[in-house]
């Protein structure tokens, strides 16, 4: 029993380092990311077209915002062109 009670806590503390790393990561990002980073989180992946449904802004604008998302390592673009979809790595 003691076994199981230790390796719970620890369960816990690594799960609260890991949700503090998301909320710095997520701190500077613009609504709109922070926007398709939870569609993301609650669907499992988006579309392009999906975003700007979502969001309301142009897709160039998403383009470039996803594309950052991508290269700060918190995205994965599976696919190109229309065929492209986002996801966590």
């Amino acid at each position: 029993m003691a076994f199981f009670l230790r390796s719970l806590h620890e369960q816990m503390r690594v799960l609260d380092r890991k949700l503090e790393r998301d909320k710095t990561l997520l701190a500077g990002l613009p609504s709109h990311s922070l926007k398709m980073v939870e569609f993301i989180r609650e669907h499992g992946r988006m579309t392009m077209r999906e975003a700007v449904g979502l969001t309301g802004a142009s897709r160039n604008t998403l383009k470039v915002q996803l594309r950052s998302l991508v290269h700060r390592g918190l995205l994965i673009q599976r696919g190109e062109g229309r065929g492209a979809w986002y996801g966590f790595p």
